[in-house]
Order: structure tokens, then C-alpha cells, then sequence
């Protein structure tokens, strides 16, 4: 081998041709370019021109063209077939930085440092790096700095607030995660700058990033307000540690309260008082605008139950208060009965109060787990948790396990108090873990991740879960899918113009009533639970039971259960193509226009009549009718679908190829109808006019 000090080669176009060549026909170059390779007499510094050159040659705008990264890539296995991975000098590894940084690519700066070995001229990389920042190359710097794990020798606002201010949160996020001890300092740096404009303003022109920001970005408090929340949730950093953000979310989640209090009406009282408390007690500032607003709508007597929760003194109280007369002695204001006074509007629970128990204890945990596992293959499941706000982690509070004669409440912050590892594990190992038992859920997967987290599982996947069929994800394969069944079901009971939501609307449609969501928004972290609270956990988890029990007969009679209908990846019409329409497409041989059955969707309303006058069999959809059911009626009675413009990329993904046809718009209806029968090949004869027609 000779040695790589020796004159670099000249590099011809040739070279790089054939490599192009051959990569086209295969995915490395190692076969041809290692034959070129042990031809040189200076390895390091030819493959450095061929990178450069093949660069020049394909160039393309902040990203590597394949042949400069495969050059690379080949290169370095074939260093490691040669054994000379330390064979270059520091004059070559200072050309080979210098080549790799003029086109700015993550892969080929990375590729180069491991075959150079850079890290072995470290204060120079640096060096480098700094001079790149400063330059504000920072994708550059950004890229150098990661291939060689520099991170905590930069200082921060050299490269992560220019790269947060331009935009780049994926590295910033990629960058902080390799320096753990840098993310509180970063995340509270822009909570300050949140703060005053002024300052943002002065922080934002020290980094020099004026000549390289992007057009029409304004960079104000709002907006660092709008963007860093995210990497607060991803670096899990408690939002009490950034005091700005905290207090204008506590601001934000009063007036949330409030309007669906007092305004939509959509709240009881009780759980309401309990997550206002919850959320302001710590925040005078905003307790002072609560009790504003509440002598503004003349709630007197609330105004003053808040002032006493608050223990505030009265020289805090707000002026407008002042002036307001002292109703005396503030009992607690109870508005909600255990039972609601409009309950025959809402779904009822099936069973007895004492059916529904209370498990707070290891042993009540055991002794409910085992009869549900024993007893039951099929259970209801659901789990509560504090309304988050924007200011609350979510942290399951309960968990039901409905069964058909019993509902469990898992009291998940009493039964944590006892710290057994021992009794979650008997709880997912007989339970969540146990194919033989199916769960029932709505949105189920997302109840289990947040109890998973709550109980101390992070780590496990949700591919450990076993039989949880989402009913939320089954009802949205039954309409796509089996329409004809999802369209039965829905006239059960039509709820056109319903203000229902999610679980409540699904009860709707297939129980008749809804459920009362009024304790939705409720303190699920306050103990004891009230009545209400029970009533309603357990209605939620058993509920799911009576939709399954409802729909059971009607898949039965389809010849359909849970999991067939999850598991379809086509439709039914998919599979079994209207062959008149198929083989006259893919043959010559004509069609008949009585056999010709389409629905024209309301985009081309006008070919319905001359379609119908010449015979076709023709369904068309009435003005208003979502586009979605042009599919439904194509499935269930293999017709073609007729439409035009953007309904088209609609459409056309829901049935196959050539049973969806798009008319050109600039055409009148006598020729759009023309050019429907000319694709299809269809055939009219002087019978078949008028054969439709009365």
C-alpha cells in the first residue's frame, strides 16, 4: 500500500460517470470502487476531489446528491477492508473537513469525521464549529458540532436559540437531547424573553441571525409563547419551572372555566368550583380577575364562596368588591344533585349502586382482578384523569373494569400509596396482558398509555396489550368499509343536528340516549368521590358492554365479529369488482347500457338526465348530501361514481381503479355524457331510450 502523503490524483469526469452508472444498477459502489481505490496512490486525498467533484457535478440545494454519499459510504467500508483507518495525517483531515463543510449535509459531514477520525483533532473541530457559527452557517456548525458530540463545549446561544429563532425545533430538540443539563436553563431563558418584547428584541439581534431569518417571520412574545410550550412537554419539564408561561396559562384555563360555566352551560356546579379552586388557588392576580368577573354577571354569593376557598384577605379583594354588601356567613354552594333533575334525557346504568365497587386496597385489587379474569371474557374500560388545562399532567386518577353484572373502580392514587410493584403487574399480567380477555375501549389505547405512565410502566410498549378493540377506530372501519351495516345502525336513532360528542354521540346513535357529561371536566384527583363522580365512571366504562351487546346480532348476521371488521385493509366492493363494468373496461367488448349502473355526485348533477333518458341505470345524490356518501352507495350497490374536480382525489381512494370517473367541467352535459360512455365502452340502442322513463 502506498503511502497517502504522495500526490493526491487528478480526478476525470470518467470516474464519476461510471460510478453514476453503477450505482443506478446497484445499491453501493463497493465492487467498482474498490478496484479504482487500490489502483491510487493516495486514497485519502482522491476520494476527497471524487466527493468534491461528484458534488459540483450534481448539485443540489442543501442536500447531497446519492453518488457524493455513497462515494463516502464505499469509502469507509472499504477502509475498514484495508485496515488503514489510521493512516491519514492531520493535513488531510483538515482538507477533508474543509471539502465536506462546503455543502452543509448532515450524512457526509458525519461519514467524514468517523473515516478521518476528527475527534482525534478536537480543539480544531472546535475551532472550526465556532467559526462556522459565527460566520452563521449554523446548520453547518449545528451538523459538525452533533457528528462529534460537542454539544456541551458551545456555548448556548451560539448555536440552539439561533437554530430555535430560524425555526430548526428538531434540532434544537436533538441537540439539548445529548446535554440534559442544559434544558431547564434554555426552556427558562425563553420563558423570560416571553415576558417583555423588548428584551426578546434585544436577546433576538445579539445572535446576529437578522441576515439569515426567514421572510415574514415576526418574532414577538406570541409567538415564542406559541412555539416553545411543545419542547417544555418534550423535555417533560414541570410547567411551574417557567413561572411566565405557568400564570398565562392559569389566566387562560379560568376564562375556559368560566365560559363553559356560565356561557355554554355545559358544566355542574360542583365539579366546576372543584377545578376552578384547584387552578387558581396559587395565583392571586387571576383569583382577583375570577371574582371580577363574577360581580359582573351579579353571582354575589359565588364571588364571596370564592373569597373564602381563597382565604383571601380583604384588602386583596378586588374594588368592584368593595363595594358589593357581605351576604354574611358562605355555606358551600351545592347546585347538583346526585341524581340529575333531566336524568330520563340521558343513558341510565343498568345495575344497582352496589354493584359498583370501590377498589382502594391490594387485597380489594386482587379479589377484583381474579374475578374478572376467572369470570368474564369481555370487559368495558376507561380511565379518568384531571382535566390537564395546559397547566396538569395527565396522571390517572381511576380505572374502571366494567363487566356485565359489575363495575370496578380502581382507585389508582390510593392503591399507589401502598408501592407494591407486585399488584400492577398481577393487574396488567391477568387483565390488559391476557388475549383471552377482550377490552372495550374508546380511545382505549390512549387510557392505558396514561395509565401505564401514571403506575410507573413507561417503559413497556402498547404492542404488550392484548385484545383491545377500540370502538372509536371499529366504527370508523364499519362505515368505510361496511357501509350498508354502518348506514342500518345509524337509522336506529337519526341524530341529525345533535350537539353530541365522541362516546356520548356513539350512545346516541345506537343506545338512544346520550350520556350526561356534565362530570366530565371534573377533579378527579380530589377525594372522597362524589356520587356524581361514581355514577358517572361507572356508566362510562359500562356502556361499552350495551353498544357491543346491541351491535353483536347485526355483525352476527353478517357474518362479521370485532376483529374482522379492524382487521379489513379493502372494502367488500373491492374484492368482488362489478364485472360488466371491469371486463368491458379491460376488453373491447361492449357494455349495455341497461347494465350500466352509476351515482352521479352533485359536482355533475347534469349528465343525470340524458345518463337516465338513454337507459343507464342512474342514483343521484340530492343537493347537500356529503360526497362520502356517493362512496356508501357505490359499495353497497357496485355502481360507478361520477364526479368531477377536487371530488375526485376523494373519492377515487375509496373504490377501485376505474370505478370513479372525473368529467371535464368545460364540457356541456350532452358531451360529458358522451365521454362516460366512450371510456366504458358502453353500447345504447334505439330500445333502451326512454326504457328508464315514465
Amino acid at each position: 500500500m502506498q503511502n497517502p502523503e504522495n500526490k493526491p490524483s487528478t480526478i476525470p469526469y470518467p470516474y464519476i460517470a461510471t460510478l453514476e452508472d453503477h450505482l443506478k444498477r446497484n445499491k453501493t459502489l463497493n465492487n467498482v470502487l474498490f478496484n479504482i481505490l487500490d489502483k491510487q496512490t493516495n486514497q485519502f486525498s482522491f476520494v476527497m476531489d471524487l466527493f468534491y467533484n461528484s458534488h459540483q457535478k450534481y448539485p443540489k440545494k442543501g442536500k447531497p446528491g446519492k453518488l457524493p454519499i455513497a462515494i463516502l459510504e464505499s469509502f469507509k467500508d472499504w477502509c475498514k477492508s484495508r485496515n488503514i483507518s489510521n493512516l491519514p495525517t492531520k493535513r488531510q483531515k483538515i482538507e477533508a473537513l474543509n471539502k465536506v463543510l462546503l455543502f452543509s449535509s448532515a450524512n457526509c459531514i458525519k461519514l467524514v469525521c468517523e473515516i478521518f477520525h476528527l475527534e482525534e483533532e478536537k480543539e480544531h473541530v472546535k475551532y472550526v464549529a465556532s467559526r462556522l457559527l459565527s460566520e452563521k452557517r449554523f446548520m453547518a456548525g449545528y451538523h459538525l458540532i452533533s457528528a462529534l458530540n460537542l454539544e456541551s463545549e458551545i456555548p448556548l446561544e451560539s448555536c440552539v436559540f439561533p437554530l430555535f429563532f430560524l425555526g430548526h425545533d428538531s434540532c434544537v430538540k436533538a441537540y439539548l437531547n445529548k446535554t440534559p443539563h442544559l434544558q431547564s436553563h434554555f426552556i427558562r431563558t425563553l420563558d423570560n424573553l416571553s415576558k417583555n418584547g423588548f428584551v426578546l428584541r434585544e436577546f433576538v439581534d445579539s445572535l446576529g441571525i437578522e441576515s439569515v431569518k426567514p421572510k415574514g417571520m415576526i418574532i414577538d412574545t406570541k409567538w415564542v409563547l406559541k412555539r416553545f410550550p411543545s419542547l417544555i412537554e418534550y423535555f417533560n419539564i414541570n410547567i411551574k419551572d417557567c413561572p411566565n408561561l405557568y400564570h398565562t396559562r392559569v389566566g387562560g384555563a379560568m376564562a375556559y372555566l368560566f365560559r363553559r360555566m356560565y356561557y355554554e352551560e355545559s358544566i355542574d356546579y360542583e365539579p366546576w368550583e372543584e377545578m376552578m379552586f384547584d387552578t387558581v388557588k396559587d395565583h392571586l392576580g387571576v383569583q382577583k380577575a375570577l371574582l371580577v368577573k363574577l360581580i359582573n354577571i351579579n353571582e354575589f354569593a359565588v364571588a364571596f364562596r370564592f373569597a373564602e376557598l381563597f382565604r383571601m384577605n380583604k384588602n386583596d379583594w378586588p374594588d368592584i368588591m368593595k363595594t358589593v354588601p357581605y351576604p354574611g356567613p358562605i355555606f358551600p354552594i351545592v347546585k347538583t344533585n346526585p341524581i340529575p333533575d333531566n336524568y330520563i334525557d340521558y343513558l341510565a346504568l343498568r345495575l344497582n349502586r352496589s354493584d359498583v365497587h370501590l377498589v382502594d386496597t391490594p387485597e380489594k385489587l386482587i379479589e377484583a382482578v381474579d374475578d374478572i379474569s376467572e369470570n368474564y371474557n369481555m370487559v368495558g374500560l376507561d380511565c379518568e384523569w384531571k382535566p390537564s388545562l395546559g397547566i396538569f399532567k395527565e396522571k390517572a386518577a381511576l380505572c374502571q373494569l366494567a363487566v356485565w353484572d359489575s363495575v370496578y373502580l380502581f382507585d389508582i392514587l390510593a392503591l399507589k400509596e401502598y408501592q407494591s410493584k407486585q399488584i400492577w403487574e398481577y393487574l396488567l399480567r391477568k387483565i390488559f396482558y391476557n388475549e383471552e380477555i377482550t377490552k372495550l375501549g374508546y380511545g382505549g389505547i390512549n387510557d392505558l398509555k396514561v395509565l401505564i405512565e401514571t403506575i410507573g410502566y413507561e417503559k413497556e410498549s402498547k404492542q404488550d396489550y392484548r385484545s383491545v378493540v377500540d370502538l372509536l377506530a371499529f366504527f370508523k372501519k364499519l362505515k368505510t368499509h361496511y357501509p350498508e351495516i354502518s348506514e342500518e345502525i345509524e337509522n336506529w336513532h337519526p341524530s341529525l343536528g345533535d350537539d353530541q360528542k365522541g362516546l356520548s354521540q356513539l350512545c346516541k346513535t345506537v343506545l338512544g340516549r346520550p350520556l350526561d357529561k356534565a362530570e366530565q371536566f371534573s377533579n378527579w384527583e380530589k377525594r372522597p368521590l362524589r356520587e356524581r363522580q361514581i355514577f358517572y365512571a361507572a356508566l362510562d366504562a359500562y356502556c361499552l358492554l350495551m353498544i357491543y351487546e346491541k351491535i353483536y346480532p347485526v355483525l352476527k348476521k353478517h357474518g362479521l365479529d370485532l376483529n374482522k371488521v379492524l382487521q379489513t385493509k379493502q372494502t367488500p366492493f373491492k374484492a368482488q369488482k362489478p364485472k360488466a363494468v371491469v371486463q368491458s373496461k379491460l376488453s373491447n367488448e361492449p357494455l349495455a347500457i341497461k347494465d350500466f349502473k352509476v351515482v352521479v355526485d352533485t359536482t355533475v348533477g347534469g349528465v343525470t338526465k340524458y345518463l337516465r333518458l338513454l337507459g343507464a341505470d342512474v342514483v343521484t345524490l340530492n343537493e347537500g348530501d356529503d360526497h362520502m356518501r356517493a362512496v356508501q352507495i357505490a359499495q353497497c350497490e357496485r355502481r360507478v361514481i361520477i364526479t368531477a374536480g377536487a371530488a375526485y382525489k376523494k373519492l377515487s381512494g375509496y373504490v377501485p381503479p376505474g370505478m370513479c370517473f372525473c368529467v371535464d367541467n368545460l364540457l356541456m352535459a350532452k358531451q360529458q355524457v358522451s365521454q362516460i360512455l366512450d371510456y366504458y365502452k358502453v353500447e345504447c340502442q334505439d330500445s333502451d331510450i326512454f326504457s328508464r322513463c315514465t
